[in-house]
């Protein structure tokens, strides 16, 4: 007989947007040896919620989702927080943030441009101005959402970008799990080459004329 696997602690659940010190947070749990959940685990969370099972059914053993996305798919696990909260009510849930137009210029250089590609194909649009405003539209709606729906639990936790205060997340979480180190990591992520023969939207001359 095969027994499922029964966790000992709740799962933390990180529901920001990628590029706000996503990796960092995953890189911290790792560290003191915590199993971490990315980007792979992105399709199989989609399926089972789409099928109305537990979202982390098979994945037990992850005591941090981090990055859970799969952005050629469009599919952004976070998007399902209530979901995510009403299946795992115990569950610690981080809302990692920075400012929306630092946010937006990150993802702007994200993979040389590459991410911004995929995010015009998927919504359709034509130019970096409409996917700006678009992904402005979405920070502010959906941070908004956020902190409605958790404003009253305890659960709840915001990490600010600029602002890392690790004494307080540790104390968020102390109750389950312990970090050795006094300083928080800082990744940087998306400097990987993109894939030849695709023509990038010029995101750099982009963030020259609109940030500089």
């Amino acid at each position: 007989m095969i027994f499922p696997f029964m966790r000992s602690k709740p799962h933390v659940i990180q529901i920001g947007f990628n590029k706000t010190g996503t990796s960092s947070l995953g890189k911290l749990f790792k560290r003191n040896n915590y199993k971490v959940g990315s980007v792979k685990f992105a399709k199989i969370i989609q399926v089972n919620i789409t099928n109305k099972v537990p979202p982390f059914t098979g994945l037990e053993h992850i005591d941090l989702f981090q990055d859970v996305e799969n952005h050629k798919k469009g599919i952004y696990i976070y998007e399902n927080f209530e979901c995510l909260y009403n299946n795992y009510p115990n569950a610690y849930f981080i809302l990692t943030t920075r400012s929306c137009e630092s946010w937006i210029k990150s993802r702007m250089r994200h993979k040389k441009g590459n991410y911004a590609r995929i995010a015009l194909e998927n919504k359709n649009l034509n130019t970096l101005e409409e996917l700006r405003d678009a992904w402005r539209n979405e920070f502010y709606d959906y941070h908004l959402r956020v902190n409605s729906f958790f404003q009253d639990k305890s659960n709840f936790f915001t990490l600010s970008l600029e602002n890392i205060n690790f004494k307080a997340l540790k104390n968020f979480l102390k109750k389950d799990y312990f970090f050795s180190q006094n300083n928080y990591p800082k990744v940087l992520t998306g400097m990987s080459e993109p894939p030849e023969n695709i023509p990038l939207p010029d995101t750099m001359s982009f963030i020259e004329r609109n940030y500089n």
